[in-house]
């Protein structure tokens, strides 16, 4: 089950029409929509953002209104959405890879190997059907940029205001940080998405040459990420890394105890029961 399926209205079913087309071009439409109102300025200020960060950076943080950057965020969230539909069959034929061998593991040692096969369907089943459940989420992920844009830049600001005296306002690190999401959206977007099916394939190991550049990208991101830091909190390049790492550390061991505390433990005693399961007596035969 796809995405546009589980979204759009089911008139549109009936009428045969390529729904994951469609949603396609709205997110194209919402993107050319969003660079006409932000006009050539925004070119402009992108050009500067790449070519001399440390320069521009902090005058355009400076200058540009609250809802320009607001704009420049929601932009790059609308690229990472439309690139994920662009490369929504990679991703999935990679989890379904991936899912068939998670089950396959779990059942290794199955005794009842006439209906092995029926309970190693359900459980890709049941997986794909959370899978296609989670690939709904990326209609959100313009509004999730936004979110995530916000809290790091009251944290990042929060923190160079009490540590190191930052007398530059909140809204100057938010107009900064928009040029990190902005082009994290566009530049690595595309990558993003691939290195996730990748990784869901069990390539990463060995990456490609598209991941690879992928790597680069996030690598130089992160960096880009300190500079934004450092230009919108005023503060050295020493100091805008201390407070990454700190953010970073925190909320990246948040991330960690969730998925190892927290979902792990769920998606161990699904596969336990798959293991387990006695297939006639949990049908009722």
């Amino acid at each position: 089950m796809t995405l546009s399926h589980l979204c759009m209205p089911q008139a549109l079913l009936l009428q045969g029409t390529d729904l994951d087309a469609t949603l396609k071009w709205i997110l194209l439409g919402a993107i050319v929509l969003c660079l006409i109102v932000m006009g050539l300025q925004f070119f402009k200020n992108l050009f500067h953002a790449i070519t001399a960060p440390t320069y521009a950076l902090r005058n355009m943080g400076t200058d540009d209104s609250l809802f320009f950057s607001i704009l420049q965020v929601f932009t790059g969230g609308l690229f990472i959405s439309y690139f994920a539909m662009l490369k929504q069959e990679y991703i999935a034929s990679s989890f379904a890879t991936w899912a068939q061998g998670q089950v396959s593991t779990a059942l290794a040692g199955y005794s009842n190997a006439t209906y092995k096969p029926i309970v190693m369907q359900e459980g890709i089943n049941r997986m794909t059907d959370v899978f296609d459940l989670a690939w709904t989420a990326i209609i959100w992920i313009p509004a999730i940029w936004l979110v995530l844009w916000v809290v790091l830049s009251i944290l990042f600001w929060g923190t160079s205001k009490v540590f190191f005296g930052n007398q530059y306002g909140a809204k100057v690190m938010a107009s900064t940080l928009a040029y990190f999401f902005v082009l994290a959206g566009l530049v690595g977007g595309y990558f993003m998405m691939h290195m996730l099916g990748s990784t869901f394939a069990g390539t990463m190991a060995s990456p490609a040459a598209v991941d690879m550049v992928g790597i680069v990208i996030l690598i130089a991101a992160l960096v880009y990420m300190v500079i934004c830091i450092a230009q919108g909190c005023d503060v050295s390049g020493v100091q805008a890394a201390v407070i990454f790492i700190i953010w970073a550390a925190i909320l990246g061991g948040g991330v960690y105890a969730l998925m190892n505390y927290q979902l792990k433990p769920i998606y161990d005693g699904f596969l336990g029961r798959l293991s387990s399961a006695n297939y006639v007596t949990s049908r009722g035969g």
